[in-house]
């Protein structure tokens, strides 16, 4: 199995991405191997500036037996790319399949699918432009200043400044309630 893992760029385009990644990569490769992605929503940084799809970093991790076709797999790794990020920096990391473990669990499929996935029905009837819920009775919405009160306190205060005087209505409201 083959693992990419894409950095600093965008997950939401990299994600409608790694299909086409996928396809350069098996047009340069005749690869068995699975191939999945990770995209995490991650940024790449290079002096104090943000960059992310402007560069990003992919890190294969496959397994040794490929190391051999690392060549075409850099290539269709760039094709991939050319609609995901101006500067791209690959990086391997080769392994021991025998220390690769997959833990399956034989109640679910290996991966969700559009076929496989749980679909929820929403019964509830979409809202229609006429109907009363949809109505908004503008004399109940409130339009005046819900400060006024406070605005009256500080006003009635001239010897305080505007914090010191918002400070002492708020006190004196507290002390109210008790």
């Amino acid at each position: 199995m083959v693992f990419i893992k894409i950095l600093g760029a965008d997950q939401f385009i990299a994600l409608q991405n790694v299909t086409l990644i996928e396809q350069a990569i098996r047009q340069h490769l005749d690869l068995k191997d699975e191939i999945n992605f990770i995209c995490p929503d991650s940024y790449f940084v290079h002096g104090d500036q943000e960059q992310t799809s402007f560069q990003c970093l992919v890190e294969v991790l496959a397994p040794a037996t490929l190391k051999a076709h690392r060549a075409e797999m850099i290539q269709g790794i760039t094709e991939g790319l050319k609609n995901l990020t101006v500067h791209g920096h690959i990086i391997f990391s080769w392994f021991d399949p025998e220390d690769e473990i997959d833990i399956i669990d034989s109640d679910y499929p290996d991966y969700m699918t559009p076929d496989n996935m749980v679909k929820t029905v929403d019964n509830e009837p979409e809202p229609t432009s006429d109907d009363s819920a949809a109505q908004v009775d503008d004399s109940s919405i409130y339009t005046g200043n819900i400060f006024q009160e406070l605005d009256d306190f500080v006003a009635a205060h001239p010897e305080m400044n505007k914090d010191q005087a918002t400070l002492a209505y708020y006190e004196s409201k507290r002390k109210a309630k008790k």
